[in-house]
């Protein structure tokens, strides 16, 4: 209890300009101390713990750049190989397309050409030989076949009497 008593008759008594004043004093010479360590620590080559540990955490963020450099140079290159063989699948695909119309083409070409010309020679067609040659037609010209099924087979078929199938 004395000890706060004494504490309570200091602070009392107490010049606050001169503690003030002494305080500032203090914080400048801190100031001014730190300064001169860091200029004695640079001229002599010291090394600080903390110089060490920053350092330190300089040289693990320059490792991570690297890693994550290198992890989107390896990114890159995937995503290049994707849209590479992205291409040659669609070119593939262009390609398949590309032949498989052309074989309808010709294979439809080549049916309705038998058909007209078996009907033709029997005068008549039957109503399942009209629905396979309209069918056949249909493929034809959606796959790219000239007119030739419009302007001249489709139109003579036509004509034929159609007869029901026996």
């Amino acid at each position: 209890m004395k000890d706060i008593q004494a504490f309570e008759e200091i602070l009392l008594n107490a010049n606050y300009r001169q503690l003030l004043f002494t305080l500032a004093v203090v914080i400048v010479a801190v100031v001014v101390l730190k300064k001169f360590v860091n200029e004695f620590v640079n001229l002599f080559g010291i090394e600080t713990k903390a110089m060490k540990k920053e350092q330190k955490h300089k040289e693990e963020i320059a490792s991570i750049k690297r890693e994550l450099d290198e992890v989107k140079e390896k990114q890159d290159d995937i995503s290049k190989r994707s849209d590479e063989n992205d291409n040659r699948i669609n070119k593939d695909i262009n390609e398949i397309k590309a032949l498989l119309t052309s074989h309808i083409v010709a294979s439809m070409r080549s049916t309705l050409w038998r058909i007209h010309k078996e009907t033709i020679e029997q005068g008549y067609i039957t109503r399942s030989g009209l629905k396979t040659f309209v069918e056949c037609g249909n493929l034809y010209t959606a796959a790219g076949g000239d007119d030739i099924y419009h302007d001249k087979l489709h139109p003579e078929i036509l004509k034929l009497p159609v007869r029901d199938d026996d």
